[in-house]
């Protein structure tokens, strides 16, 4: 029933049995009444109307809220100043070297057959300079995210 951008929310109160056995009407004559929905058939069969009763529930969010919400699941800005352990860091750092090299060999042995890159983009094959540039890109980013980050924590703490 909810969708991407539109939640739905209902509130039941139960009927107490003392209404239910003198056949009294257990809610409150407002000028909401016109704004009641029917239950479905399935909620019907359940009890609606009979052990309890749906109220109707109104909602608003103003854009300060509405941005709010969107980010709510980001990643804030002193997520990027957090360094690893700088053992940990080294061991991941000489795992990604390795296999860098193992790379570099492959692009080597690619280059040798003369294949071209556009024509093993659709083979489902590894492309082994490709993968050579994403990995060098990382560990350029974790180095320097790690020294920033231990500059600044030198210069802070």
């Amino acid at each position: 029933q909810s969708v991407r951008g539109k939640v739905v929310i209902d509130a039941f109160r139960c009927i107490p049995q003392q209404f239910v056995m003198r056949q009294q009407e257990p809610r409150q004559t407002t000028a909401v009444t016109g704004f009641l929905n029917k239950g479905s058939t399935q909620a019907i069969v359940n009890g609606l109307n009979k052990l309890y009763y749906n109220l109707p529930l109104s909602y608003r969010k103003n854009e300060h809220e509405t941005a709010m919400l969107l980010n709510v699941h980001q990643r804030g800005w002193q997520e990027s100043l957090k360094i690893t352990d700088p053992e940990e860091h080294a061991a991941e750092m000489m795992k990604t070297l390795e296999n860098m090299a193992s790379l570099a060999r492959q692009s080597v042995a690619f280059i040798e057959t003369g294949k071209d890159e556009d024509s093993i983009a659709n083979t489902g094959k590894i492309n082994p300079i490709s993968h050579l540039r994403s990995c060098a890109d990382g560990v350029l980013s974790d180095n320097l995210d790690q020294a920033i980050g231990t500059m600044i924590n030198a210069v802070v703490f």
